[in-house]
Order: C-alpha cells, then structure tokens, then sequence
C-alpha cells in the first residue's frame, strides 16, 4: 500500500470513530472537518458545522473568559493544550467534555491548524458528582449529629437536673402541701422538658430531610400568605411591610421550608420592633456571584453581634426580655436552610435594626 492509500485509508478510519469526536481545525479555530463521533457527541451534522467557530461548543461564560482562544494559544505555544469542563450541544443541553487540542504545523514548521479530540465523560461526571453529594451530605450528618449531641447535652441537662433534685425532695418531706407544690412544679418541668425534645427531634428530622421534594415557589405568593397569617401581628404594630422580587421572582424549593422561613422571619421582625418608630420590614431576592439570595431587614430593636453573635441562630437563645421569646424560631430557620446546602446570616446594630440574609445553594429556577 502507497503513501497516498495509506493516508486515505487513515482518513476514513477517522471518520468512522464514533466513540471521540475528532475535528480539525484551521488556524482561526474554524471548523475544516468532522468525524462521526464528533457529530453524535455534539449533535451537529458535517454539513450544518463545517465553516462554524468551534466557540460554538462553549457555555457563554467560557466565551466571555475566552477560553477557546486561550485553548488554542496554548496549542499553538506549546504543541498541546488539554481541558476538561461543560460544552454545549446543538439542542443546548450540556456535557462533560475532555478536550485535547494538538497543533499541526507544515515543514516549515508554520501554523496550519488543529485537531481536536473530543470524549463525552458525562456519566462519569455525573457519578463523580453523586460521590461528592453523598460525601458531602456524610459531612454534614456527622456534624448536625455532633451539634444535636451538643445541643442535647446542654438543653437537657438542666431540667433533667432539677427533676431529680424535686423527686428527691419529695421523698424526703411528709408535708402534703408541700408535696402538692413539688408535684406541680415537677409537672412544669416535666412539660418543658418535653417541648425541648420534640423542638431537638423536629430539628434533627429536618438535617436528615435533604431529599424533601421542590417545587417551583413564588416568592411573591410566599410573601402574600405570611402577610395573611401574620395581619393581627401587623395590624397591631402598624408595621410597612414591602417587597421586591424582581431579581429573582421563584426558586425550586420544598414548599413547607420556604413558608417556614418567610413566617419565621416576618414574625421575628415584628415581635422585636422598636416601640420608639412604626416598624418598617422589607424583602428583597438579590442573585450575587450567581447565587439567589433572600434577604429580610428591619427597623426594630436589634442584636448585639459583638455579644451574641455566635448564639443568635442557637436552640433557645434570646436577646431581649419579651414573654413569648423562645429561641426557637431563628434555630428552625437555620436548620432548613442548612438542609438543604444553604447559608444564613445576619448584621444587626442596636436600635437600628437587623438584615437577615439566606444564601441558596445553587440557581435552581
């Protein structure tokens, strides 16, 4: 077999390779040809991409980095450049894409083009990826469980205390009153320590609940249904409530997190306002460094970070003397959040009021 046979029969091996897309490109990064593999990882026939920018392939923001460009910069500087990331395909829908971009130079060893190789790694991303959803949600188990013990230990500790010393003190006295007063104090206790289990248990089952089913959820329609649950509380304080969310109007989210949120933190605001000025509580959906954020600001009565920062999201932990603070709410609220691969935070100065800010885990519309 000649030289020239050879080549041929080179050339037609390459184009019957379906499992890697192989293009060849000329110095601009246009494409010159096309293998099968190429066109069935890519969806584009020979006919519709000959002539194309193989730019075409890259998500807008590796266009906007110029990351073909720099690719083939590399290709051309040190003979080879290799990548890996999303590509897009003819339909628009992504793969996980390796890349190895060779040059080809002449005998004058001039520039005339490249080859591409393309492999679709999709599946093994996507298993790549399940192996560092169930690592992370381990991690994450583990901690809430070190948290839980932690909270447990200290909560519980307490009350369980104070039923031993009032049990002992009921054996040790004779006095029916006496023992009439014990036993109604034992039963208080016992009914606190109660609500703290069921508040530990409620919690715990919402760390374990991060597969709970999401919805596409109005933020507006939210908004609206807490208002109306809330109008007494509203109507009392005379509070100016607005919203905007016209950054981002919805988000796939579990439906019964999303309304705990919005009722935990409206009722927040308006049971710690500031008796000195008519509460104004305002929401607003921001996306920043491409994650939808909630936020939720007040005038009210405020918290001292410098004092209470590390307890404010804390089972049980309160900042001002009001009779019907628990402590429970703001907890609930970082638990769900959390859940679900969130953030929350707050910022906060005295007598001026706090912003409460929920970071979502990822763009999920």
């Amino acid at each position: 077999m000649g030289m020239i046979e050879e080549m041929d029969y080179l050339h037609r091996a390459v184009q019957e390779i379906v499992d890697y897309g192989i293009i060849l490109l000329d110095t601009e990064g246009n494409v010159v040809e096309w293998n099968k593999g190429a066109e069935n990882i890519k969806g584009y026939s020979s006919e519709e991409i000959i002539g194309k920018n193989f730019v075409l392939f890259y998500p807008v923001e590796d266009r906007l980095a110029n990351k073909p460009q720099m690719l083939l910069e590399k290709a051309r500087l040190e003979g080879r450049a290799q990548d890996e990331g999303w590509r897009v395909r003819k339909d628009r829908t992504l793969f996980w894409g390796s890349v190895t971009i060779t040059a080809i130079y002449d005998d004058d060893h001039c520039l005339t083009g490249y080859i591409k190789v393309t492999r679709d790694l999709t599946e093994r991303k996507s298993a790549e990826n399940e192996m560092d959803r169930l690592i992370q949600k381990l991690s994450r188990q583990n901690l809430q469980l070190l948290n839980f013990a932690h909270i447990a230990s200290h909560n519980l500790r307490a009350p369980v205390s104070n039923i031993n010393s009032l049990l002992a003190l009921y054996l040790e006295t004779d006095s029916k009153d006496e023992r009439v007063d014990l036993f109604d104090k034992f039963t208080v206790v016992t009914r606190h320590l109660s609500e703290t289990l069921n508040e530990l248990i409620d919690n715990l089952r919402v760390q374990e609940d991060v597969d709970k089913e999401r919805e596409i959820i109005s933020f507006s329609q939210v908004y609206e249904k807490t208002k109306q649950m809330l109008s007494a509380e509203i109507r009392k304080t005379f509070a100016h409530i607005t919203a905007d969310f016209s950054a981002v109007s919805e988000y796939r989210y579990p439906r019964s997190y999303m309304e705990s949120i919005f009722l935990n933190l409206l009722s927040n605001a308006l049971k710690f306002y500031s008796p000195e000025r008519i509460p104004e509580i305002h929401f607003e959906t921001k996306l920043e460094d491409g994650l939808i954020s909630l936020y939720v600001s007040d005038n009210g009565l405020g918290i001292n970070l410098e004092r209470h920062k590390d307890k404010v999201f804390g089972l049980h932990k309160t900042f001002h003397r009001l009779p019907d603070s628990k402590g429970v709410g703001l907890y609930m609220t970082k638990s769900q959040v959390e859940a679900m691969g969130g953030s929350v935070s707050v910022e906060s100065e005295v007598d001026k009021g706090s912003t409460f800010k929920i970071t979502f885990n990822h763009i999920d519309l």
